[in-house]
Order: structure tokens, then C-alpha cells, then sequence
């Protein structure tokens, strides 16, 4: 076994339920096996720290790396990722090509892994075609390979088209663009952990998904989430509305007269 070979002194379970990753350290004689005293992963382990089920998992994650790297227990770390200089210049070239020099870069990127986690495809149309409204602003969307199809289908239904840029960047490239943006909007998705990773303010539309665990790691005033609390949320199902409703009724209830007011919070200056 490739990990048993590699001899190991320590393994960190950094999800707090990877029973599976817990056990495969243990079946490799990893000594030090640290994680969360889930009840799923706590037989595994050789050292278990309390489990919080409403814990973000940054934090959790920092108390496992403390204790192989012991730090102030008030240290609270700013996300960061950092592009690559090439990646950097990617960006800036892009800006220069797509933007005139005064105009302000809004990006919405509407897709994300789980489908119960998306937004209605008409909504974002309808927040688009607001933006559109604002003086010296460009509006992007943004995508993966696997959403190109979403991001066209959302442009179509704008007047004024948007800028799309889907499956044609980088991790790297994109969040250097990223970094350029005024405000980004999205659900809950990596891209838009990216987004809050530069610095940039975010809208957070957030349904199944428990922001309390899964949130932007950032300041509440610049990164918004925008939910509607109904009975069953957050129900923690990515891939379908266990309830079988039909668009997702956490999602949808979402209104974009909500997402366009967080925006004016932001970006107050409307043209007439």
C-alpha cells in the first residue's frame, strides 16, 4: 500500500465525517490520526477533538493544523490565494481588452456542483438586466467547463448582453479576474470562495447549504448571504430538494428584488 510505503508520522481528516479517509490512515498505520470526534470517523482516530455540528470548517480545520503547529487560539487567518504572476497579467490583460478605463467589472458566476444549490436560471437574467441599468459598470458572467451551457443560456435572456467567459480559464486565471471585480454574486460555490479570497465584496445566495459551516470566510459587510429560512433549511442535500420540490423552494424563494437591493447596498449609483 502506496501510503503504508511512504511511512507517515501524522494524518489530518479535514472533513469532520471522512470516515473512509480516517479508516484508510489507520488501515496505513499513519500514527498520528487527528480529526473530529464525529461519530463516524472517531473509532479511526487516534486523537479527536471536539465536534461541533454548526462549526464553520475553516475553523475546524485550523484546530487540527494547530495542533501540529500550535497558534494563538484568537488567530483568525484573512483567506488568501495568490495567482501566479502570469496568471496576474492574464487578468489585467483581459480588463484592458473587454473594459473601458473608467468602466467597474461586476461578475456574476451562477453555477456550482450541487443542482439543489442553484438559483433560477430567469432570476439571474432579471439581476442582470438591472445591472444593465448602471452607469459605468460591465457585467461578466462566469463558468466552468461544465457551465457553459448555464452561463449561455442566462446571457440569452439578457437585452444587453453580457460579457461570458465560461470553461476558458484557469482556477488561477479566474480568480485574478476576480480580484479586478467590484462585486461578484453567485451561490454557494468555490469560485465565489475565490472571490471573498481577493478581497472583493460577494453575494452569497445560499438555500441547502448551512453558511454557519459553509459561509465566505470574511468580514459580514462586505461578504452578504441572502437566505430564506424555511422549516427544513439547511437541509444539507446537494443533489436534489429531499422534499422533491420543483425548482428547489429554498432556492427559489429567493427573490431577485432581494438580490438587487444587496446590490444597491454595494453599489448605490443607479442611472436614472
Amino acid at each position: 500500500m502506496l501510503l503504508r510505503r511512504a511511512h507517515y508520522d501524522a494524518a489530518l481528516i479535514l472533513r469532520d465525517d471522512h470516515w473512509w479517509g480516517a479508516a484508510l490512515a489507520a488501515v496505513a498505520g499513519i500514527p498520528w490520526r487527528i480529526g473530529h470526534a464525529h461519530p463516524l470517523c472517531e473509532p479511526f482516530l487516534s486523537r479527536a477533538l471536539p465536534y461541533h455540528p454548526q462549526e464553520h470548517v475553516t475553523q475546524q480545520a485550523l484546530a487540527l493544523v494547530r495542533q501540529l503547529a500550535p497558534a494563538p487560539q484568537s488567530d483568525r487567518p484573512q483567506l488568501r490565494f495568490v495567482p501566479t504572476l502570469a496568471e496576474a497579467r492574464w487578468a489585467e490583460n483581459w480588463m484592458a481588452q473587454h473594459l473601458a478605463p473608467n468602466e467597474r467589472l461586476i461578475v456574476i458566476h451562477p453555477g456550482t456542483g450541487g443542482p439543489s444549490k442553484h438559483w433560477l436560471e430567469e432570476d439571474w437574467a432579471t439581476v442582470g438586466n438591472a445591472l444593465a441599468k448602471y452607469q459605468g459598470l460591465r457585467l461578466l458572467l462566469t463558468g466552468g467547463p461544465a457551465e457553459v451551457a448555464l452561463v449561455e443560456r442566462i446571457a440569452a435572456r439578457m437585452p444587453t448582453p453580457p460579457l461570458t467567459l465560461a470553461g476558458a480559464t484557469s482556477v488561477g486565471q479566474l480568480t485574478a479576474l476576480l480580484g479586478h471585480a467590484t462585486l461578484v454574486l453567485g451561490v454557494d460555490s468555490g469560485p465565489l470562495h475565490l472571490a471573498v479570497s481577493q478581497g472583493v465584496p460577494t453575494i452569497h445566495l445560499f438555500g441547502p447549504s448551512d453558511e454557519r459551516r459553509f459561509g465566505p470566510w470574511g468580514p459580514a459587510e462586505q461578504q452578504i448571504v441572502l437566505r430564506t429560512l424555511l422549516p427544513c433549511t439547511p437541509c444539507g442535500v446537494f443533489s436534489h430538494c429531499p422534499r422533491h420540490t420543483e425548482p428547489v423552494e429554498c432556492m427559489a424563494a429567493i427573490t431577485p428584488q432581494a438580490v438587487i437591493a444587496a446590490v444597491k447596498g454595494v453599489i448605490p449609483a443607479e442611472a436614472g
